[in-house]
Formats: structure tokens, C-alpha cells, sequence
């Protein structure tokens, strides 16, 4: 879990952003997806989902993570991932 993420604008012009990368150490693939819950907002079937697949020593950089998934605002992050049999 990420317990704060953001994806909104600050003062005097600032842009809060939320910053995420991931490595894959395993000797086999990685999958998983990311679950956006809304600050202030019970989690529901409605929230944004991203998925990903990380290869064997890949790494994936998502500047603005929030943003990735198509929405804005504070919220929180569940990181959901299992290896690939």
C-alpha cells in the first residue's frame, strides 16, 4: 500500500505528482496492478485499476501514477503483485 498519493495542483502554480518505480529481482515475470481509492471516499468496484507486467530484471517508472490511471486528487494506493508460474 502507498498510504498518500496525489495528483493536484499546489500554490503559485505548483503541481503535486506522485512518483512511482518498480524493479523485478525474481528470476520469472511479475504481475500485478495498482487500485486507486479516492481520499475521503470508501473504496468501490469503481475505482482506478492499472495493471502491469515487470519481465525478469525490468524496471517500469510511472512519473505521475495518479495521473496514469486517468484521475486526480489525494488518495491512497493498493499494490497488489504475485510472481508468474
Amino acid at each position: 500500500m502507498i498510504p498518500a498519493v496525489a495528483s493536484t495542483p499546489g500554490n503559485f502554480g505548483s503541481f503535486f505528482r506522485t512518483s512511482v518505480q518498480l524493479f523485478n529481482p525474481w528470476a520469472v515475470p511479475v504481475n500485478g496492478r495498482f487500485v486507486y481509492h479516492p481520499a475521503g471516499v470508501s473504496g468501490s468496484p469503481a475505482d482506478p485499476i492499472l495493471t502491469f507486467t515487470l519481465g525478469v530484471g525490468q524496471t517500469a517508472s510511472y512519473p505521475d501514477i495518479v495521473g496514469t490511471m486517468g484521475a486526480t486528487g489525494l488518495g491512497s494506493i493498493d499494490v497488489v503483485a504475485g510472481l508468474t508460474k
